[in-house]
């Protein structure tokens, strides 16, 4: 073969420049064209922080380099200078990012990622993080979390004044006779949502949901979605907002805690929590919580007058009423979780809420100033009311007779109860890369109001006191007998709702996001 004159001479020319260039300084052109890359090693774990196998590693820049884990967890990249996007993917888990920086200097880094099983419990599914906090695939509307930490260091159990410190959040007392609160988000009395473990809860005749009987400790984060919300199976359900109440979830180790505390009003309250894992490669996962609050209320012991008010600061006695209004809520936690392998595992839970209120003296009343007490007064009333026309005071207390005390006007012996059962479960497993959930569950809530011991007096609300009556067995003129001239009418009332239902959500990676196909039948 004949060679052109120019590339003959180019080619002597290249071997001149070639041979001119000392030999050291020829091994750091060659290193700096051709091998100018940093070891990036890392190992992946789940949230007990045993390896994950098989996860699909992936750094983006201005192009993608991928590797897998291995057997224990562990991976090895080499990548040139620059900045990524290390993304950790493995179906059955959420997946978890970070940003890495590979510097001129070309040293080794190592990494790790934690990921953790994916679940249904948050309203943003897929919204992971991971040890550096970076967030991945974010919900567009306003969220905002009150995470484990800021309610541990709470000394309160009141899960109504924590959720307070979210933005955007307020109280509704729509009853001011009986423990009845509720959230409201941006104003929507009616319309927020509230959820426990993503479960809709708040339902029934008024569509919210009572927060008075939940204790704090039962929780382990609280979930604020502003809006509508476009993920999840009840994106679009509300106008204003959701509140998602996650409780406790599994640990890597095994934990135990115990909160127990005293107020000034005689109550007191206590947490009690286990959490771990047993058996094996720690196939079987558990949480245990319970909580107990009670008191009788900021007057507990203080007996008033309970009167019917007369002219002239005067007042007829009906009884001596006991402020005390116990107040008592229990919840219970209890969830397993058997792992079949890595990626698929079932888990059981069952969420308990209970409390109860016998309002007496902490409802219905009405300071009515210092009043005399007289023996009686002309009735109010033509219906059962005594021969001579007069009511009385209750022949129970004749020397409070003339005495001048504090009053009061009450509306007493009512009993209101509610229990809120949750139970459910949850299957994770892959395939191939994708995730799928399966999420059945069930509950109730039941209300009961019991005003069937409100007939034992008369109604001082109806201005009747009682009624002199000198005929019938042991009555006459010299030694009268008496009797309520109008009886509270006893009342029950009740409210039972179910929920049922069945969520099937089927995560798919898509590029560097994720898509969500989810269905959802109650």
């Amino acid at each position: 073969m004949i060679l052109p004159m120019r590339v003959v001479a180019s080619t002597i020319a290249f071997f001149i420049a070639v041979a001119l260039v000392p030999p050291s300084a020829r091994a750091q052109v060659a290193a700096t064209s051709v091998d100018r890359v940093a070891h990036i090693q890392g190992k992946i774990t789940d949230s007990r922080g045993q390896p994950i196998a098989g996860a699909v590693i992936t750094a983006n820049a201005s192009a993608e380099t991928w590797t897998a884990s291995g057997a224990d967890g562990t991976f090895l990249m080499k990548l040139p200078p620059g900045s990524y996007d290390i993304l950790a993917r493995k179906g059955g888990y959420t997946p978890a990012e970070l940003t890495l920086t590979v510097n001129d200097s070309l040293q080794a880094k190592t990494i790790a990622l934690a990921m953790r099983e994916a679940n249904l419990n948050s309203l943003s599914v897929g919204n992971a993080t991971s040890s550096d906090g970076t967030s991945l695939n974010n919900e567009a509307s306003a969220r905002a979390v009150l995470s484990n930490d800021a309610i541990s260091a709470r000394t309160a159990p009141d899960l109504r004044d924590a959720a307070l410190e979210m933005p955007g959040v307020s109280l509704a007392h729509p009853n001011g006779n009986v423990p009845d609160t509720s959230f409201v988000v941006r104003g929507g009395t009616v319309e927020t949502r509230v959820h426990i473990d993503g479960h809709a809860v708040s339902a029934g005749a008024t569509g919210r949901w009572n927060a008075t009987y939940a204790s704090l400790g039962l929780f382990d984060s609280i979930e604020l979605v502003k809006g509508a919300g476009i993920s999840g199976a009840d994106a679009g359900e509300t106008a204003f907002g959701t509140i998602n109440l996650i409780t406790r979830d599994f640990t890597a180790v095994n934990h135990a805690d115990a909160v127990l505390g005293a107020d000034t009003y005689g109550g007191s309250y206590s947490t009690i929590a286990l959490s771990g894992n047993a058996l094996p490669g720690d196939r079987l996962s558990y949480v245990f919580n319970r909580n107990v609050y009670g008191d009788n209320g900021p007057n507990a012991g203080t007996r008033v007058a309970n009167v019917v008010t007369e002219k002239n600061n005067t007042a007829l006695l009906l009884d001596f009423v006991p402020l005390d209004s116990p107040l008592r809520l229990t919840s219970d936690l209890a969830k397993l979780r058997w792992r079949f392998n890595e990626s698929t595992s079932l888990t059981l839970g069952y969420v308990g809420i209970h409390g109860n209120y016998a309002e007496t003296g902490g409802a219905y009343g009405a300071y009515d100033g210092m009043r005399t007490i007289v023996a009686s007064a002309p009735a109010t009333s033509s219906s059962g009311v005594s021969a001579n026309g007069l009511e009385y005071s209750s022949p129970s207390y004749p020397g409070a007779v003339g005495q001048t005390i504090p009053t009061y006007t009450f509306s007493e012996r009512t009993y209101t109860e509610t229990n809120q059962p949750l139970f459910e479960g949850e299957l994770r497993t892959a395939i191939k890369n994708d995730t799928l959930l399966i999420r059945p569950y069930a509950g109730t809530i039941f209300n009961r109001l019991d005003g069937s011991q409100r007939s034992l007096g008369p109604d001082p609300g109806g201005g009747e006191a009682w009624s002199q009556v000198t005929t019938g067995p042991g009555c006459s003129v010299a030694a009268p007998c008496y009797q309520a001239i109008s009886f509270l009418a006893a009342i029950k009332q009740q409210e039972l709702d179910r929920l049922h239902g069945t969520t099937v959500t089927l995560i798919h990676p898509m590029g560097e996001g994720v898509l969500h196909l989810g269905y959802d039948y109650r």
